[in-house]
């Protein structure tokens, strides 16, 4: 005596077929989501990052730079919005060819006044982290901005590459994941095809 429940060729063949759409479906989810989804959610905001006002003197951004011990970091206006990044070897270069080696006149300078060699172009929080793809391969991080140009926050190339790292991870995952799915699915046809055998032999 078997037992099992008596099913229709028909009501087997639906029942496979709702599974294997239910599994392409979980996939196309993810996949989508990971399409969608904006720079915002690298994004480290404005709050947590070091930044200089471009009225600041140049002694004063010396100081916060030295005191965080980053090479470069965004340049905001008065009004909050984003001019340039500032590095190390700008302060340097200014010392050099724009001050002639008086430290003590570009120290009562502001930061406006500087020459910033380095164009550390911004994106907008509407981008897509496709469009990230030129600016974080020559860049150690990538200013953000509004649709009126205000500084928002940066996106660090540490960031990214941990999430390639993390993707990568996923699609073995995934790999493993569809491998055994697909020998579940096997086993499952095999069932059903059982299961029509003995219900044709009734």
């Amino acid at each position: 005596m078997h037992c099992m429940t008596r099913i229709s060729q028909q009501e087997c063949r639906g029942i496979l077929e709702l599974r294997e759409y239910t599994f392409s479906l979980g996939i196309e989810a993810r996949v989508r989501r990971r399409i969608i989804m904006n720079i915002s959610f690298y994004l480290i905001p404005k709050s947590e990052v070091t930044y200089i006002h471009q009225e600041d003197t140049v002694a004063q951004a010396l100081r916060v730079i030295h005191k965080h011990g980053y090479q470069a970091v965004p340049v905001i206006d008065e009004k909050g919005r984003y001019v340039g990044t500032i590095s190390e070897g700008d302060f340097l270069w200014n010392l050099i060819e724009e001050y002639h080696m008086d430290m003590e006149v570009m120290r009562k300078s502001h930061v406006k006044s500087m020459r910033l060699r380095w164009d550390y172009k911004p994106v907008s929080i509407d981008a897509d982290i496709e469009q990230l793809d030129n600016h974080i391969l020559n860049q150690n991080f990538v200013p953000v901005v509004d649709g009126r140009n205000v500084f928002i926050g940066i996106i660090t190339r540490k960031e990214i590459i941990k999430e390639l790292l993390k993707q990568k991870k996923d699609v073995l995952a995934k790999r493993m994941y569809i491998i055994h799915s697909k020998r579940d699915e096997h086993f499952t046809r095999a069932f059903f095809k059982h299961a029509l055998r003995i219900n044709n032999k009734q």
